[in-house]
């Protein structure tokens, strides 16, 4: 399993082990298993055997969890007497300060001038992770926007391309009921009808289907991120308007374009 697994002591030499998953079908340890360690000091050589017995499988906060990890890895949190016990390495991994409201820019400045001089040192603030995702929702965005805008324009050529070729291929049809007593502006309403159906029938898919295949498609995504996604038909329903109107539009402009010659000359073509 590559499960990562947080192992707690809880002061009297036993475990509270902490797990990743949402269940414990794959939890590498169960309560009452017992758990060997050889742990070297890499700064001594000395090598110090220990055997705890696993208690409870909880969870530990992310916060508290350090920022990379390894396959086949477990994570070991113990309690300071404890670890001073099996080393004499009194850095710490890592350190939390809480600012007090409205003293965020005094501490990391204090932060700041301690930390600066040393480049294996480096600090994560509230302010930096709100940062760091602004610019990937931000990103998001752009990218999410770009093809937006690229497949909406794909799908609207394609659409002209559908009218004009329907337009062509029934274009006797159309001078047979021009002739019959159907007025050019009679047609072009047909037409702006025909292409309105259009327009319903892909915002009743888009907002059926295409919902359904979003929504599995950013649950697939973003199933596994720290943050939620929130999806909205707002867009859909905005764009709804604007197809109405194009898919009217065009049929209308195309006939008026490609019909300019007389029923007579139109019922002549092959």
């Amino acid at each position: 399993s590559l499960s990562l697994l947080y192992l707690v002591t809880d002061g009297t030499g036993n475990l509270i082990v902490s797990s990743d998953h949402d269940s414990d079908e794959d939890d590498l340890y169960k309560p009452g298993d017992k758990v060997a360690f050889e742990i070297k000091d890499s700064e001594t050589g000395k090598s110090v055997k220990r055997e705890y017995e696993v208690m409870a499988v909880g969870e530990v906060p992310d916060a508290l969890s350090k920022d990379w990890i390894y396959y086949f890895n477990s994570d070991i949190v113990i309690p300071e007497t404890e670890y001073l016990s099996i080393t004499e390495n009194r850095n710490a991994l890592s350190v939390m300060i809480n600012a007090e409201e409205g003293r965020y820019e005094e501490v990391s400045e204090k932060i700041s001038s301690v930390v600066d001089p040393d480049p294996d040192i480096f600090v994560k603030s509230v302010e930096s992770l709100r940062d760091e995702f602004n610019d990937f929702t931000r990103m998001i965005k752009i990218v999410g926007g770009s093809l937006c805008v690229i497949l909406g324009l794909i799908g609207v050529l394609n659409f002209v391309n559908s009218v004009v070729t329907g337009i062509v291929s029934r274009k006797r049809e159309l001078a047979v009921m021009n002739a019959v007593g159907m007025t050019g502006k009679q047609l072009s309403s047909m037409l702006m009808w025909e292409g309105a159906g259009y327009a319903f029938l892909t915002a009743l898919v888009s907002v059926t289907f295409g919902t359904l295949i979003c929504y599995a498609i950013i649950e697939f995504v973003v199933g596994n991120v720290s943050f939620s996604e929130n999806y909205s038909l707002v867009p859909v329903l905005v764009c709804i308007p604007v197809l109405l109107v194009l898919s009217s539009m065009i049929p209308a402009t195309a006939y008026r374009i490609l019909c300019r010659e007389s029923v007579v000359e139109r019922l002549r073509e092959n």
